[in-house]
């Protein structure tokens, strides 16, 4: 693979991690090997600013899940493990794998110990 094949082939990958689809390289054929590497710094930005809003909603949905929690005490749960077993129970995970309980949450993986 010659060195603009393997430009191609990198920015391609790029462009799906940060709209989702491959492009359609005919429409960049007339691009310089600069303007490519050009458009991947811009699509790389668009990248590590969905990173940090990714991030950003995790956190707040995490706060969201510890204020249920919260709730969940105040309503009579005996414990923490208690409030969260109610929380589940509520949604209809109880006995499912803590991953996919994390991702319906949207709850970073430190959780996971503690939903299953």
């Amino acid at each position: 693979m010659n060195y603009r094949d393997e430009l191609f082939s990198i920015f391609s990958d790029t462009y799906k991690d940060a709209y989702g689809i491959r492009p359609n390289l005919k429409d960049y054929t007339h691009f310089t090997n600069e303007a490519l590497r050009e458009e991947m710094k811009t699509l790389s930005n668009i990248i590590q600013d969905d990173i940090y809003e990714e991030h950003k909603q995790q956190e707040q949905d995490a706060l969201r899940f510890e204020k249920h929690i919260t709730d969940m005490l105040s309503f009579g749960a005996n414990s923490r493990e208690d409030a969260i077993r109610w929380i589940l129970d509520s949604e209809g995970l109880l006995g499912e794998e803590p991953a996919y309980i994390c991702f319906r949450f949207n709850l970073p993986d430190s959780y996971k110990e503690e939903v299953s």
